[in-house]
This record gives C-alpha cells, sequence and structure tokens, in this order.
C-alpha cells in the first residue's frame, strides 16, 4: 500500500521514552517521527499523528484537549487515574507499567499502536482511492443491499438521475429513477438473478433519466462476503443510446475486456483493436486498416514459446510485461473462417509468484542462503563448462552453544556465519547444505586465490565469533577441491560433492580451525 509517515508527539518532562521508541524499527512503507513536548498542542485534522501522555513522569493528567484519532497514556498500575471513568473515556489506549519505564512493554504497547495506525491509514488511503476511482469513471455506478436500497453511487450516476448522493442513500429504484412500480420490480428480478447465479451479468436495459430515456448496458455482480455470504449487489452501467451498429458496440466489448484484444481479417488487415492493446504496444496505435505483419515481426525477437504456450515479452510503460499470444478464428454463420482473433493476457503476477516460489524452494529460511535443491541447480547449469572451486565449511564446537545456551543462539551464529560468508565470497555461489554445513563455488579463479581466501574467512570467523560470549569457542574447518585437478568427464557432480566432503573430513581429523586441499600434503 503506500507509504505513511506517523507523528507520535509524547508529552514529558524528559526523553526517555523517545529514546525507547526511535529504537523500533518502522514497519514496511511506514516511517516514525516522534517529538517530546511539555504541553498538548492543537492539531485538528491531521491524520496519522498519536499523543503519548506520559502520567508516569508527570504528576497530573489535564484531559485530552486535543482532535486527533490516537491519543495514548502512559500510567503505573496503581495511579488514581486508572479509576477514573472519564479520564478513561478520553484516551484511545492506556500503557500501564509497573515501575518506571518498562522498556519491553513500552516496545510491545507501540507495536500495537503503529500497527492500529497502519490500518487505519490504510483502510482511510483505500477509501480515498475508490472514491476517486469510483467518481471519475464516466459511467454510472452503483452499490446496492440485498432488498435493493442503494448505498454508494458514482458523480456520473448523480447527473444522470438529477439527485445528490444524500437524496440517493438507501433509497429503491422507484424513488430515485422516478419509475413505476413495475419497473422496480424488473430492476429487482435482475437483482435475484445476479445474487442466485453468483457472477457477473449483463443487462439492457431502457431507462428513464431526468433529459430523456437511454439505452444502458449493465455489468452487475453479487457482493459476496469472506464467509461466502452476499450482502448485496453493485453493477456500472455503459449509455448506449448512441450505438447505431455493431462495429461502435464490438468497440465497447472489446474495451472492456481485460486483455489486450486485435481482430484482423483473414489477409490479415487489422479492423479492430482495445485499448489494452494501445497500452502494451504503444508504437501501433495506428495499425487499424493495415497489415498486422509489421507488428507480428517486431514480436519475433520477443517470442518465447514454454510448455506449448507462446509468451511474448513487452514493455507497457516503464514496467516489463509478460503476455501469453493466442490466435482463434473468427468463423460466419456458415462455418466459414472471415478471420481471427488475437488476445494476449497478462500473466506476469503469475510469473512473479512463479519466480517468488522458485526462490523460496532453493533458499534456506534462516540463512537466505541457497538450499541444497538450489545448489544441485547451480551446479547442474556450470558444472563442466566453468573452472569450479568448492569449499566445504563446517563449523567446529558448534554443538555446545546450543547446549550451552540454547538453539536461537545457534541460529543467530548460523546467520552470522552466513553474512561473514557473503563478505568474504561476495562473487561464490553460498549454500546452507544442513545443519551447521556450508558449500561455497567460486567460478574461474585460480586455486591458490581460493585458498587464501579461504584462510583468511577461517581466521575471519574465528575472530567474529571471540567477539560474542555465546559463540566464543566456534570455529570453522573446510576442505577445499578444484576440478581442475579432476577428470570432469569421468567424475558426476556427486562425486565431486563426496571428494570435498572428505577434505573437509580430513581438515577435521587434523585438528579443526584449518582447511585441507586436495591433491596437497597438508
Amino acid at each position: 500500500m503506500y507509504h505513511h509517515s506517523f507523528l507520535f508527539k509524547i508529552i514529558s518532562d524528559d526523553n526517555k521514552i523517545e529514546k525507547v521508541l526511535k529504537d523500533i524499527m518502522p514497519l514496511e512503507d511506514c516511517d516514525y517521527t516522534f517529538e517530546t513536548i511539555q504541553t498538548v498542542t492543537a492539531d485538528t485534522g491531521k491524520p496519522d499523528l498519536a499523543y503519548i501522555y506520559d502520567c508516569v513522569g508527570k504528576s497530573e493528567f489535564n484531559g485530552r484537549d486535543i482532535s486527533c484519532e490516537e491519543c495514548v497514556l502512559l500510567i503505573n498500575n496503581d495511579n488514581p487515574l486508572l479509576q477514573d471513568k472519564g479520564t478513561v473515556a478520553l484516551v484511545s489506549d492506556l500503557w500501564i507499567v509497573s515501575e518506571g519505564y518498562d522498556n519491553e512493554f513500552l516496545q510491545i504497547y507501540f507495536t500495537r499502536l503503529v500497527n492500529r495506525m497502519k490500518n487505519d491509514a490504510d483502510a482511510r488511503k483505500y477509501g480515498i482511492c475508490f472514491d476517486t476511482i469510483l467518481n471519475s469513471v464516466p459511467d454510472i455506478a452503483w452499490f446496492k443491499d440485498t432488498v435493493g436500497s442503494h448505498l454508494i453511487v458514482n458523480d456520473s450516476f448523480c447527473d444522470m438521475v438529477g439527485k445528490t448522493k444524500e437524496q440517493v442513500y438507501k433509497q429503491g429504484h422507484c424513488y430515485i429513477w422516478d419509475a413505476s412500480k413495475e419497473d422496480e420490480e424488473i430492476c429487482l428480478k435482475s437483482d435475484s438473478i445476479i445474487m442466485e447465479s453468483r457472477r457477473t451479468n449483463t443487462f439492457e436495459e431502457n431507462i428513464k433519466t431526468k433529459d430523456d430515456i437511454r439505452l444502458l448496458k449493465s455489468y452487475k455482480s453479487a457482493l459476496i462476503d469472506t464467509d461466502g455470504e452476499i450482502f448485496g449487489t453493485c453493477g456500472i452501467a455503459h449509455d448506449v443510446t448512441e450505438l447505431k451498429n455493431m462495429s461502435t458496440e464490438l468497440d465497447i466489448v472489446l474495451d472492456s475486456m481485460p486483455y489486450a484484444v486485435l481482430v484482423e481479417s483473414v489477409q490479415n488487415i487489422v479492423f479492430n483493436k482495445n485499448k489494452k492493446f494501445d497500452e502494451y504496444f504503444p508504437l501501433f496505435t495506428d495499425i487499424i486498416g493495415k497489415s498486422s505483419d509489421a507488428w507480428k515481426k517486431s514480436l519475433s525477437k520477443k517470442l518465447l514459446v514454454a510448455d506449448e504456450i507462446k509468451e511474448i515479452v513487452t514493455l507497457a510503460g516503464d514496467d516489463e510485461r509478460v503476455l501469453v499470444f493466442d490466435e482463434e478464428p473468427i468463423m460466419d454463420g456458415s462455418e466459414r473462417t472471415i478471420g481471427k482473433m488475437v488476445t494476449l493476457t497478462d500473466i506476469t503476477l503469475e510469473r512473479s509468484i512463479s519466480r517468488r516460489n522458485e526462490y523460496r524452494a532453493n533458499t534456506d529460511f534462516l540463512t537466505k542462503l541457497s538450499n541444497r535443491r538450489g545448489l544441485m541447480s547451480f551446479l547442474e547449469e556450470v558444472y563442466g563448462q566453468k573452472n569450479l572451486t568448492l569449499i566445504m565449511l563446517d563449523l567446529d564446537n558448534f554443538k555446545q552453544v546450543n547446549d550451552t545456551y540454547g538453539h536461537d543462539a545457534g541460529d543467530n551464529a548460523l546467520v552470522k556465519t552466513a553474512q561473514i560468508l557473503k563478505e568474504c565470497f561476495s562473487e561464490g555461489f553460498i549454500c546452507r547444505l544442513g545443519g551447521d554445513e556450508f558449500l561455497i563455488v567460486v567460478c574461474d579463479k585460480e586455486e591458490s586465490q581460493v585458498i587464501r581466501d579461504t584462510k583468511h574467512l577461517l581466521y575471519t570467523m574465528r575472530d567474529e565469533y571471540d567477539r560474542n560470549k555465546e559463540f566464543k569457542g566456534i570455529t570453522a574447518s573446510a576442505g577445499i577441491v578444484s576440478t581442475v585437478k579432476l577428470d570432469t568427464k569421468e567424475k558426476k557432480i556427486s562425486d565431486v560433492l563426496q571428494v570435498v566432503d572428505e577434505m573437509l573430513y580430513k581438515a577435521k581429523y587434523n585438528g579443526k580451525n584449518c582447511c585441507y586441499i586436495y591433491g596437497e600434503t597438508n
């Protein structure tokens, strides 16, 4: 959603609270500003503002002489103000602490506050977005309850019926359109149809407006709650009174479609397209009446084929979009082909989700490094194509961290290890094999340099671990193998992994905190 800037005014004699709250990481799409003040100020109508009134550091509460949604009272649990119903009613939340300023409780309370403020800000901006786009639509639009009373309408609706939104609110068809009871029953029947079908239905209706009778083409849908209950209907209607022929009608249909459409003759001459086509292909907005060959040639270098599906990668504005390309014949009443319809469906979101799922499937949850599955995929791509040096790494004395300080400390040590690996081998492919075992793959680099880098890595890891009481005593052992020393035509990937695992075992066996290199006497 949109970005929010939250302002927190703390009424206190000192800035102790501000210091604690400033250390809390802001929520996504949010930033915080803090002001510690001595007295309440007037901020009438200002959104995204909260007052935090410190009654721990101040002896009295002067009341809520402010106009903002959020007013918090920070108070000790033995303060008599807690028994004052009038005071409690003035504030939106109470932050009760037992003694002085309890930092952990402050963080919990503050997190709850900002989550509430973010939800309110999101809801407010969603509402503004909804109202703005609804009133920007030139077609009339409405939302009704299950008995046909109008709850929300747009400006175009009001213009057509000649009534204000206040006059329309909770009114039925008869009053709004100055219609007969029979007309209202027809309207209610169409509402019943869409609620029973639970899908969008199309209607053509002659409607008496303030000026004359208009032909409206309406698209009506049921409003279905998350539990499956219908709580009303909505619709959008286009005035098609002036449409004189099928070609104009086709324009409306095509432009209502959520995908790009190109309609061409059997000679490949384009005779219609929709607005979505112009959005995706702005260089061909004048294609009507011309051959589609030039447009199709422009796609030749961008046409991808995956699982028998043709995909086009194109630009819509500054964004790259992925479209599925499909052609279907257009038949006349005698089953003769008179043309074809090209449709281009935007599947950018689906491809993005697919890539995200692939990332999750190949990534270790804790360290954000590649996992074993991701490693095998990488090795299958580069093995035999590049000279590889593999470094298998295992933490020494890691078990004692878990046994002494718990698994959370162990997890922190693994995350720290991942950070060090990425810093020391920024150009390498890094994988967590499992537990406290890691693998680094370096491509096309001299083995001697990799060995120096590995020794530097082991020194860095030992030095970093020694800085932390919980990690003290951890070191690392490493095994190194370079494919230039192996016959990769005879060796499978699994064989190379077995060799580097043997080198790691020798490093462990020879005293730990060292590296063992395949082909060398250590």
